[in-house]
């Protein structure tokens, strides 16, 4: 029963930080993506330059970041999405899925 709950992973839903990152995590509880407004970084998250995101498996982790380029027409909600998309197609390839 928990290998099959540590191989489902749940959809994105939001942290409790405001404004909110985005987390996914296991059956079990176990955070295995993350798209952070904050990027590690000292930048007002509220209007982030950059959204940083880290997908994990085991102990294997990708990370990335993808920039919020204003001047482009971006806003920070389609950088969100962006970084989820990102971090989702790593944790698959992590996982050897497709």
């Amino acid at each position: 029963m928990q290998a099959k709950l540590r191989g489902l992973v749940t959809e994105w839903r939001e942290d409790l930080s405001t404004p909110p990152n985005y987390i996914r995590e296991t059956g079990m509880g176990e955070e295995v993506a993350r798209v952070d407004r904050w990027c590690g970084g000292y930048q007002d998250v509220h209007h982030p330059t950059m959204i940083g995101w880290r997908a994990k498996h085991g102990n294997q982790v990708i990370t990335g970041v993808v920039m919020v380029d204003g001047d482009a027409g971006q806003t920070t909600e389609s950088a969100l999405l962006q970084a989820k998309a990102a971090c989702s197609k790593a944790l698959f390839q992590l996982r050897g899925e497709k």
